[in-house]
């Protein structure tokens, strides 16, 4: 977690106003610095710098409220002698806290502090000012006031607090709000370290329409000599988003596919088949590919196994094949030990646009291949051992595990093993690969180009020349177990329609889909995706809605707008309302699912008898904020009539 997010989410919890930010960032890098561990050494920065583990007893939420004693003040007999403040952090200077007095404005350091932890802060309970941003801001002259500011040489390196000294005032510290502390000197407490419960949150699906199944526990590796339970919860994996921005050029990029008599209609066809028979397809690849059956050796650790199943849909929604993935648990992994590299290139999708745009402009047809089982070809460097898979265990040897010989999926370093080992075999033979975008390969053959991308086991690929696609597939079925998917009709959530002279795409069953799921599918349309007359505004006093909701919606709609550069704009105003999404916010971007559902068939057209000339738009509204006057900047790039980016 970034310090960015470590604050934003502290300031939410708890209920303080954004001038408070400063204290917050110092906070959580206060904290961050004691808490978080750093692979491989598995040591906190703190720990790493000093040499010794940091204790972190005193530490309390951000923002609680707490009570101390006015022992400065002439107070009355009959008159209040405690005063109401926040924890704001920790002192860099001494072995103190850093409160907010509510009654003087002030950041204050001390030690006597008594926490309320149990009283949370709601908004409006304490003084106007503190929640009014403006008048806070008028009272703030930012010069400091100094009420007596007495330092300790010895403060910084005492190794317990004097608690036990209650006659004695602590060391304090009174500057005007806001503050930043530029000291370094560290906190401890001779309090032992306390436990705290974590509880989990369990979030139920919103949809009645989902039937997906994620479990959040995880599994637990168990030693050596034991058997090995598994997890085979289902899960479902998520697409590909993208979220720049862009916008329409006239009407040479968007076109409504619902003109072309080829549009197929969406059908649902269910489809079913024993799943065992692909659990042990997948696991005759596992015994003669990757994997030797061994006792596990001392020191070493075995990591889990569970089997996935998929059903895998073409453009149409039609289940095609049923699939069974043995995957390792690779979430166990340890950095450094069962892992080094992971990162692995994959294709974006500005690319794949600029790919189908140079095809469209080239006119060849482009052709889908997918590996069977990729992973498995890539091989690792590490040792690695996995348990036996779940309904598979060898029962005179119930106690031994499968060292991995080739990479398996669930593996960190798998993607990278595989990208490797499939880029070598294509430089090997002739191809060449490009500098920027590392997940496109060319080769050139007497006057003839062959141009090939990938995208982890899905490949698509186009040439001049149908020879050279004919040599291309039998080239990698040499070499690899391959299903030759025929013309590119779907690809990255991406509808793809081709024609002698023109390349369509769209997301019309992605667009049913969402709206489905959203319970959207009734009600009213709506001409345009946004009402102009209406800007968005932070409104506060609104009532909120659920972030958890709103920010699928978004999602969705991000994903969308790979093919519907017309819902880009409306759709990046509404994903700034994201944290605090109020029920303007909501309606707004149901106004974008109502557009729409009026539209569902628009999407990208790249003609043939275009020029290949880049052409790029940017445009800004200066100020267009009405609260903050902040610009908001937009661009698109063409080539010829192609919107690319």
């Amino acid at each position: 977690m970034t310090l960015t997010e470590a604050t934003g989410t502290m300031l939410t919890d708890s209920l303080l106003p954004i001038p408070f930010w400063a204290e917050a960032v110092n906070t959580a890098c206060y904290v961050q610095n004691r808490v978080l561990v750093t692979k491989p050494q598995n040591k906190t920065p703190y720990e790493l710098l000093h040499g010794r583990t940091p204790s972190i007893g005193f530490m309390r939420p951000f923002g609680c409220l707490v009570t101390i004693l006015n022992t400065l003040d002439s107070l009355g007999k009959f008159e209040a002698k405690v005063d109401e403040r926040f924890l704001v952090g920790y002192s860099m200077n001494s072995k103190a806290f850093r409160v907010f007095n509510s009654r003087t404005r002030i950041v204050q350091e001390t030690l006597h502090v008594n926490f309320l932890e149990n009283m949370p802060n709601v908004v409006g309970t304490g003084p106007t000012w503190l929640f009014d941003i403006d008048s806070l801001t008028r009272t703030l002259n930012y010069q400091p006031v100094t009420a007596g500011n007495q330092t300790n040489p010895n403060a910084g390196f005492q190794e317990e607090f004097n608690a036990g000294k209650t006659g004695e005032e602590a060391n304090q510290q009174y500057l005007l709000f806001p503050v930043w502390s530029t000291s370094s000197t560290n906190l401890q407490n001779k309090e032992g370290d306390t436990t705290f419960d974590g509880t989990e949150n369990d979030f139920e699906d919103f949809s009645k329409h989902s039937s997906n199944d994620v479990s959040a526990a995880s599994p637990i590796v168990p030693a050596a000599g034991q058997n090995c339970s598994n997890n085979t919860n289902p899960i479902s994996a998520a697409g590909p988003s993208n979220s720049n921005s862009s916008s329409t050029h006239g009407n040479y990029s968007l076109r409504d596919a619902s003109q072309s008599p080829d549009v197929l209609e969406m059908e649902n066809i269910v489809y079913s088949d024993k799943k065992n028979v692909g659990a042990e397809s997948d696991f005759n690849n596992l015994e003669s590919l990757i994997t030797i059956l061994v006792d596990l050796p001392k020191g070493k650790r075995a990591i889990g196994t569970k089997w996935v199943y998929r059903n895998k849909k073409d453009e149409r929604c039609i289940v095609v094949r049923n699939k069974a993935r043995l995957v390792a648990q690779g979430h166990t992994q340890e950095e450094g030990i069962d892992y080094k590299e992971v990162f692995t290139p994959v294709a974006r999708i500005e690319a794949t646009r600029l790919f189908l745009a140079y095809t469209s402009f080239m006119g060849f047809m482009v052709y889908q291949m997918d590996v069977k089982s990729a992973f498995l070809y890539g091989t690792i460097e590490e040792e690695v051992y996995v348990c036996q898979p779940p309904g598979f265990e060898d029962p005179d040897h119930p106690d031994k595990v499968y060292k991995v010989v080739k990479a398996l999926y669930g593996l960190h370093q798998a993607p990278r093993a595989w990208y490797e080992t499939l880029a070598n075999y294509l430089l090997q033979n002739g191809f060449h690969r490009r500098q920027i975008d590392q997940t496109l390969f060319i080769k050139k053959q007497k006057g003839d180009i062959l141009l090939m991308q990938i995208y982890v086991d899905d490949i698509i690929f186009g040439a001049t020349n149908k020879d050279l696609c004919k040599s291309f597939e039998k080239l990698m079925k040499d070499m690899f177990q391959m299903s030759s998917m025929g013309e590119l009709t779907f690809f990255l959530g991406l509808q793809v329609k081709q024609k002698e002279d023109e390349i369509f795409i769209n997301q019309d069953k992605y667009v049913a889909e969402i709206l489905k799921k959203f319970g959207l599918t009734e009600g009213k349309l709506a001409s345009t995706p946004i009402d102009t007359k209406k800007p968005l505004l932070k409104d506060p006093d609104a009532e909120d809605v659920d972030v958890h909701i709103y920010k699928s919606m978004i999602g969705s709609l991000i994903y969308l707008t790979s093919s519907r550069p017309d819902i880009m704009f409306d759709v990046c105003a509404c994903a700034r309302f994201q944290v605090i999404s109020k029920v303007s916010h909501l309606h707004a971007v149901k106004r974008i699912f109502r557009y729409l559902k009026g539209k569902p068939n628009l999407g990208l057209w790249y003609p043939k008898d275009s020029p290949f000339d880049l052409v790029a738009y940017s445009d800004s509204d200066y100020a267009g904020a009405s609260l903050d006057r902040k610009s908001t900047t937009g661009g698109c790039q063409f080539l010829g009539r192609r919107l690319i980016y």
